[in-house]
């Protein structure tokens, strides 16, 4: 039976604990074993488990302690980080942004720059419209998550004005919670930008993530524009479409989305059960990318791009060659109304340094 000190000694112990991590001056060793002393009765202490453990073996109370410290250890290497605020949409009163009842808690500043995540839970109620009236605004912490509860779908629209993020942790639509999420542009500018206290593996911008097979990440865009991460700012990961067991849909029918990482695009870069597709819809969709003509595919078959019939859009990639492009078509990675297709479906437009991909007849 786990023996526990009574809470009157709890308490006294967290507040020792959180002046160790704020306010007292000393090096990171002797604060990390500060720390295991006084966590080890809030972890719980037993005859069995307060044993050396055998080789190879953890015990449950040495697991604690080891995870209380890793997340110390985590928050030293944050160093400086600003406090963040939870941003989160729940749409109960309405899409606007303004509606300060549809946001859980202080809702943030529009036009303005915000330190704190952003985070969109709506469902089954309305989804964030972000308008030309709200002009430009900030998130600048740590996450950005569209449909970020469990068993909650998020959706975010994008019609006018300019909306920028930045995030520490990767960026996603459709994060492991067994629901449809959805990111919409139809106008104005949506800016996914990076903070420079994390590895690129750790800050794309990801389309579908997790291993909840449920779960569907969805980005639309039929007029404006979305930059992946903005040139001079800390460089992203690159842009997922799908990953592991979750699903991601990209569909362009008009407007640009332009990736300036020289890690380009991946399609469902770890193995599960998830598929992702970039498909050209009808209209003039853009997918550009400025710095790299990195395309990869995962394991299978079932990720890929798509070009529908009545489609315009082009897939631009710096330094690509039509050898590139001909090469991913004949391997089933660009196809004609999803199907697998030939090379002479497509046209190849030289406009250096970039290289155009493109039906020969739309």
């Amino acid at each position: 039976m786990l023996c526990q000190p009574p809470p009157s000694l709890r308490s006294n112990r967290v507040a020792a604990f959180k002046s160790l991590l704020f306010d007292f001056p000393m090096t990171s060793a002797l604060q990390v074993l500060a720390i295991l002393a006084l966590t080890a009765p809030l972890v719980g202490w037993s005859r069995k488990t307060s044993r050396m453990p055998l080789p190879g073996r953890v015990t449950p109370t040495l697991r604690n302690l080891l995870f209380l410290s890793s997340v110390y250890i985590g928050l030293l290497g944050m160093g400086g980080a600003p406090f963040c605020r939870a941003f989160e949409w729940n749409g109960s009163a309405g899409p606007d942004f303004l509606s300060a009842a549809s946001w859980t808690g202080t809702p943030p500043a529009a036009n303005a720059k915000n330190t704190g995540d952003l985070f969109i839970a709506n469902e089954p109620n309305s989804p964030l419209v972000y308008s030309e009236d709200d002009g430009q605004t900030t998130f600048d912490c740590h996450d950005f998550k569209v449909g970020n509860r469990q068993n909650c779908g998020g959706d975010l629209k994008i019609t006018g004005g300019e909306l920028t993020v930045a995030s520490h942790f990767c960026a996603s639509v459709g994060q492991n919670n067994n629901r449809t999420s959805s990111l919409t542009l139809t106008g104005g500018k949506l800016v996914i930008n990076s903070r420079n206290n994390a590895p690129p593996i750790e800050r794309n911008f990801r389309i579908g993530n997790g291993r909840a097979a449920n779960t569907i990440g969805v980005l639309n865009v039929g007029g404006g524009t979305l930059v992946v991460n903005t040139p001079g700012t800390p460089e992203l990961g690159g842009f997922i479409i799908a990953n592991e067991n979750v699903s991601g849909r990209v569909t362009l029918t008009g407007g640009i989305v332009v990736v300036t990482s020289r890690y380009g695009t991946a399609f469902h870069p770890l193995a599960g059960r998830g598929h992702g597709v970039l498909i050209f819809g009808p209209g003039t969709g853009v997918l550009m990318q400025t710095d790299s003509k990195q395309i990869s595919f995962g394991p299978g078959e079932d990720s890929y791009i798509d070009f529908q019939s009545g489609s315009r859009g082009r897939l631009i990639l710096n330094e690509a060659t039509e050898e590139d492009y001909v090469a991913w078509v004949k391997a089933g990675r660009i196809r004609l109304n999803g199907q697998p297709t030939t090379p002479d479906k497509f046209r190849f437009l030289s406009l250096p340094p970039q290289g155009n991909y493109m039906l020969a007849n739309p």
